[in-house]
């Protein structure tokens, strides 16, 4: 196959293996499953027709690497970071004005010059004039829901927005849903179920999750829907005997943690008061020990943003994977006065930590990582997929958009097709296209982070169709990450080669 020919000189994070890609879960939901689906979404094509004349692609991203390699990215295709050699990257720029395929003749190998054109057209750096790319916008093939099983917690954290109480989700309630869901699954073509067992705190209301699972799964063996479930957990309840439950039954974990020792108890005490690190420390090591590889959920506030490049560290030694989430006040956490870090210190010390990161490149792509609720795994409009293919369904039944709305909800699972009343109501959360957000339509990077969290756009704007309040955080760091997978790639891309090269 031809592209694969032309690796040493055009590298891209396809070709990087599976087990280092983008899996991570977090407390949101993304408009696109970075667990469901491949490592991306595009296919390189080489055209069988004839050329028309050549040109390269206007508004590329490019950095330079080491040893004379070079960063591409295209923010209006969705083939992903590439990384080329001077040599080819020479070739591109060769196309800077519209010329005919022949142009590649006058490098001096042929065969080189020939194959190396192909694959610039083939990943959307080259472009014929007569058929310019355009962004696509994948169909979601995951319906996802949040399942409320608890609103009991052990922990008080500051920036939560669940009111805590002692109240759980009965069996009753929870197999409906499922059916429900699966109804709309098969009702809309998903081809992914996607169960997110929340709170609260989920494993104090474990035998219900383990019910809802082993049923869950009776309900996909009957049909052609596949599913993943997940628990999003703080980590204290957590044995082994729990650990060694979860690897049975194949269940994911997410773990939050937002820093080691006082960095992340000073806003996630104890019930009756305490840090939760050491606990929190303990049940990771458990789930390690027992063949589980939880996803660490990390909220920076600005008492965690300077413990950020240690808790990096600590994650990039035991190899896990993290996401990370902005702080978002709510109506609980509003009283709050040191959980808002400044746009300048945010920055700042997120670049520093991202330099640090560069001197220790892990195998794993840190692109859905490092920036609060951008999505690199293709081009979209939407920034999650609240009201179009992710629900969250509290204990009583009732549904709503998004967890950060689970007081205000739209429907129940007892409606004829909650799904659609979901994305029909102009009721709370409204996820606007990128494209038609104040402040959005011309930017770079619309289609990676799409505007930002709207449920916080909206709290602080009063508005949906307007640009993220984090969006120069985002436009700062957006350009450091991408440089990051692209040292990444250049680094381990080698092993992927033939011994031909």
């Amino acid at each position: 196959m031809q592209i694969a020919r032309a690796v040493p000189d055009l590298m891209h994070r396809q070709m990087i293996p599976m087990a280092v890609g983008l899996s991570a879960d977090c407390d949101c939901d993304c408009s696109l499953s970075l667990d469901a689906t491949p490592l991306s979404h595009f296919v390189p094509h080489l055209p069988t027709t004839p050329y028309g004349s050549l040109q390269r692609v206007p508004g590329l991203h490019r950095e330079q690497l080491s040893h004379g390699q070079e960063l591409i990215f295209n923010p209006l295709s969705s083939a992903g970071v590439i990384v080329l050699s001077k040599r080819a990257a020479r070739l591109l720029d060769s196309f800077g004005t519209p010329q005919p395929f022949s142009a590649a003749w006058q490098d001096p190998n042929l065969s080189f010059a020939y194959n190396m054109v192909e694959q610039l057209v083939a990943f959307e750096l080259l472009a014929d004039l007569n058929h310019p790319p355009t962004p696509t916008f994948q169909e979601p093939q995951v319906l996802s829901a949040w399942l409320h099983v608890t609103n009991a917690c052990n922990l008080r954290c500051s920036y939560c927005y669940i009111r805590k109480a002692a109240e759980g989700m009965s069996p009753e309630i929870g197999r409906r849903s499922i059916d429900m869901l699966f109804d709309a699954a098969q009702r809309y073509g998903f081809s992914h179920l996607k169960l997110k067992y929340s709170g609260g705190e989920a494993l104090l209301n474990l035998r219900l999750i383990l019910t809802l699972h082993a049923y869950a799964r009776e309900r996909a063996a009957a049909t052609s829907i596949s599913l993943q479930s997940v628990i999003l957990s703080n980590g204290i309840a957590i044995s082994s005997h729990t650990a060694k439950n979860l690897r049975e039954q194949g269940i994911g974990v997410s773990i939050s943690l937002d820093g080691i020792g006082a960095y992340n108890d000073a806003h996630r005490s104890l019930i009756h008061g305490g840090g939760s690190f050491i606990h929190i420390q303990r049940a990771i090591r458990t789930l390690i020990e027992h063949g589980l590889s939880p996803t660490i959920a990390i909220t920076v506030t600005d008492h965690s943003l300077e413990g950020l490049p240690s808790l990096f560290n600590a994650l990039l030694d035991d190899n896990l994977p993290f996401t990370l989430s902005f702080y978002r006040e709510n109506d609980y956490s509003a009283c709050q006065t040191d959980l808002q870090a400044g746009e300048t210190r945010m920055i700042e010390v997120l670049l520093s930590a991202m330099r640090q990161i560069e001197r220790r490149i892990p195998r794993r792509s840190l692109l859905g990582s490092l920036v609060d609720k951008a999505n690199f795994l293709a081009a979209h409009e939407r920034t999650c997929a609240a009201g179009n293919n992710y629900m969250v369904i509290d204990q009583y039944g009732q549904v709503a958009k998004c967890q950060m709305e689970i007081e205000k909800p739209i429907t129940t699972i007892f409606a004829d097709d909650p799904l659609a009343i979901l994305s029909k109501t102009q009721m709370g959360l409204q996820s606007v296209p990128v494209d038609a957000k104040e402040g959005c339509r011309t930017c770079t990077w619309r289609y990676w982070c799409a505007g930002g969290c709207p449920v916080q756009t909206y709290r602080a704007t009063g508005r949906y169709d307007i640009r993220s309040p984090n969006c120069a955080i985002y436009k700062a760091l957006i350009p450091a990450m991408l440089r990051l997978e692209g040292m990444r790639i250049a680094k381990y891309a080698s092993e992927c080669y033939s011994s031909d090269y």
